[in-house]
């Protein structure tokens, strides 16, 4: 947490300074404390400032919390939310808050990677220590993928810390660069490339994973220059740190790493609700137990939708007239307002049921054999457990999934639908098998 001293002001009226200050908040929010009125505020305006060392700042995605006045109504104190803060340019205009190219940080990603930095040498002489020989070599750029004309390459930065005549550190760190030749707007970075690629590590690392660091560069006079970008990240106060070990480590996918990771863009612009069911379970660990359940049994019958179809047992013709013989009884029998909501009913009848789906991903995909504990007993029970948590009949109650063994169910149907992400991405059937054990 910092805080940060200076003028600021709203783009369509630079004459009115106020002073205030600026706090960043651990999760990447900032908080903007003014003395005074900054004006007439609309929001996720922009607001524009200048620290007392003369650095410029702009504050993007804004809103206002709050406006205090003094006893005697002639002083005002402001209090704004900020989603976005950029060090070191000005931006008046969102449609303007682009730059030449991008680097970022996400936790783990040295691991993922594990590119050797350091190699040690022990030197003996008649089995007697004599000395010791440390190297560090920075690792090659390399390029991860080219998406649309715009290349993810890998590259290293190194650092000391602590030096003296007893210890020296050495701090290694990974970042993705975004090259591209034309500029790439912010919001293009934070809709399309930031929050895809969180998401395809997370998945392939087996591990909530959040971007650390983002710099946004600046190309002047051939001369380029880094400007840091802090943002709020969603969920990123629930991180835990502890055990690290990939699911598909880099060295697996190296050589499609081009073809895996389009893979995964094409299929987020294709699934992204669905996906968001499952990053919905996977970041938010505060999320109930009862609704990451119907999470992921939501996520994996659309999956089956949009992949395999809407699964239609009879075909659509045949369908068309049996339900215009039903309409005609119902049309007979019932009154106008019952005939309509018994027609609503009929929208999804000729549709997979819930269990069939789960059957059919297995089959089509597969994956019987390495699933084999998702027999007909359990698909039964998973579904009675999504009726009963779906409509709270009574009925249903003492049958449905309760704490440990839906608990246990729930990961079980995690991992299922992990694996059709891996299946999306292009992964064979003997990786599929080895992450699956793992």
């Amino acid at each position: 947490m910092s805080v940060v001293k200076g003028y600021w002001w709203l783009p369509s009226n630079e004459s009115k300074k106020i002073a205030g200050n600026l706090e960043q908040i651990d999760d990447g929010t900032a908080v903007l404390d003014l003395h005074g009125f900054l004006g007439h505020f609309l929001e996720n305006e922009i607001i524009l400032g200048v620290t007392l060392l003369g650095a410029p700042v702009t504050l993007w995605k804004c809103f206002k919390r709050s406006t205090h006045f003094s006893l005697n109504g002639f002083e005002a104190m402001e209090k704004y939310g900020c989603q976005i803060t950029i060090n070191g340019v000005h931006f008046n205009d969102k449609q303007r808050m682009d730059f030449d190219g991008y680097k970022f940080t996400f936790d783990y990603l040295e691991n993922w990677l594990d590119k050797q930095v350091l190699t040690i040498n022990e030197n003996r002489e008649n089995n007697t220590f004599k000395s010791l020989t440390i190297k560090y070599e920075q690792p090659e750029e390399f390029e991860l993928a080219e998406i649309e004309g715009i290349k993810l390459v890998v590259s290293y930065a190194h650092s000391l810390g602590d030096k003296n005549n007893s210890k020296v550190s050495i701090n290694s760190s990974a970042q993705i660069v975004l090259k591209s030749k034309t500029k790439i707007p912010l919001e293009e970075l934070l809709n399309n490339y930031l929050i895809k690629l969180q998401n395809f590590l997370s998945l392939v690392m087996g591990k909530t994973v959040f971007p650390k660091n983002i710099w946004g560069v600046i190309e002047e006079e051939e001369v380029y220059r880094d400007v840091s970008v802090t943002l709020k990240i969603p969920f990123s106060s629930n991180k835990k740190n502890g055990f690290y070990k990939e699911r598909v480590p880099y060295s697996l996918i190296k050589e499609n790493s081009n073809m895996i990771i389009n893979n995964w863009f094409s299929g987020s612009n294709d699934l992204l609700p669905i996906y968001d069911l499952y990053f919905a379970n996977l970041y938010n660990t505060n999320l109930h137990l009862t609704n990451r359940f119907l999470n992921i049994v939501q996520a994996l019958e659309s999956y089956h939708r949009r992949r395999i179809g809407r699964g239609e047992f009879m075909n659509k013709a045949r369908y068309k007239k049996l339900k215009q013989k039903l309409y005609e009884v119902l049309e007979e029998e019932l009154e106008n307002e019952e005939v309509v909501e018994m027609k609503s009913k009929f929208s999804h009848l000729n549709e997979m049921s819930l269990k069939n789906r789960i059957y059919d991903l297995l089959e089509k995909y597969d994956l019987k054999e390495i699933y084999s504990e998702i027999n007909e007993d359990l698909i039964a029970k998973v579904v009675l457990t999504r009726n009963y948590f779906t409509h709270w009949d009574k009925k249903y109650e003492d049958k449905a999934l309760k704490e440990l063994e839906l608990n246990d169910v729930t990961t079980l149907l995690m991992r299922l639908f992990e694996t059709c992400l891996f299946i999306e991405l292009g992964l064979d059937k003997k990786t599929l098998v080895s992450i699956k054990e793992s």
